[in-house]
């Protein structure tokens, strides 16, 4: 849910509305028939570490109608689903409707970056100036900082 709609408080009942709205059907849709992700299909120790390997990526659809246990007869019906839905179509909707969830936030959304056509203000650029002068005339790699706590 973070990855989407973000660290945002939304606290009204038309937010939660709009939210649910969206994750039961445009959402779930592209989610389920769209977006194919990775299955970790077996973990192996090669030292200290975990190696994965992974299937190919796949959608959940595409998932269920390989499996022999699936209703073929469902598997029908979201095939059909699938082929008279639009992905482009389906992702502005998606996008027009978190646009909509985010205005129903009580949080004022600020810019983390400025517009590129923002002036920079000449006290920034004499800070970083500073701070890059302070850190002395050349930093010392890891194999010298290493080399130090030897002995060498």
């Amino acid at each position: 849910m973070r990855r989407i709609l973000g660290y945002i408080r939304y606290d009204s009942e038309a937010a939660r509305k709009a939210i649910n709205d969206l994750y039961r059907n445009e959402l779930r849709l592209f989610q389920n028939l769209f977006l194919p992700s990775v299955k970790v299909e077996k973990k192996e120790r090669v030292g200290s570490r975990l190696r994965r390997r992974y299937q190919a990526p796949q959608t959940p659809f595409q998932r269920v109608a390989a499996s022999p246990v699936a209703d073929a007869e469902r598997v029908a019906e979201l095939r059909g689903q699938r082929e008279g839905l639009d992905p482009f179509q389906l992702s502005a909707t998606i996008q027009a409707k978190l646009e909509g969830i985010f205005r129903l936030s009580d949080e004022v959304l600020t810019p983390s970056v400025p517009p590129r056509d923002a002036p920079l203000k000449a006290t920034s650029i004499a800070k970083r100036r500073k701070g890059a002068s302070r850190q002395g005339a050349r930093r010392r790699s890891r194999s010298q900082l290493v080399g130090d706590r030897v002995g060498g």
